[in-house]
């Protein structure tokens, strides 16, 4: 468990996937689950240690499905977050595609700048919930019915 948490810990991309995921749950706006699933896919693909074109290339898609959900998000609800997440994940593809040809200590700054400003923008832009509540909601009504079904006293009611 400790080795866990020291590859946690020690790199960048694990760090921010964890920050991310406590962001999603804290939050529970859709967009929010969506950039943590993103990211911890990312986290897979950076553990593989591929080579850099493979790895940044594989990043750009990954920041261009999160585009693309941000934009079908920006369509369905129409929300400024949904804006500034779909920015901000064509802000990465960008990145991603020069980081293909040439990585710098440059662009390990602007990727920091840009992913601490997709999580603040998570944290306090008003985004909707919809996805995750309606996930924990399912969940409970299943649970409250299969209680109900499975009870001794709700189940003799016809005698």
């Amino acid at each position: 468990m400790n080795e866990f948490i020291e590859i946690i810990l020690s790199d960048r991309v694990y760090m921010f996937s964890v920050v991310l995921c406590v962001v999603a749950v804290w939050t529970m706006k859709d967009l929010a689950v969506c950039a943590a699933i993103i990211s911890v896919i990312g986290s897979v693909v950076w553990y593989e240690n591929l080579p850099n074109e493979s790895t940044y290339a594989a990043f750009c898609v990954l920041n261009l499905m999160l585009v693309i959900i941000a934009g079908a998000y920006n369509l369905i609800e129409n929300t400024v977050l949904s804006k500034v997440i779909a920015v901000l994940g064509a802000m990465f593809c960008i990145l991603n595609g020069i980081q293909l040809f040439d990585v710098t200590p440059v662009s390990g700054y602007v990727s920091t700048f840009l992913i601490v400003t997709m999580i603040l923008s998570l944290m306090f832009i008003d985004g909707r919930r919809k996805m995750l509540s309606g996930i924990i909601h399912d969940f409970r009504a299943s649970h409250m019915r299969h209680l109900h079904f499975f009870s001794r006293k709700n189940s003799n009611k016809g005698r």
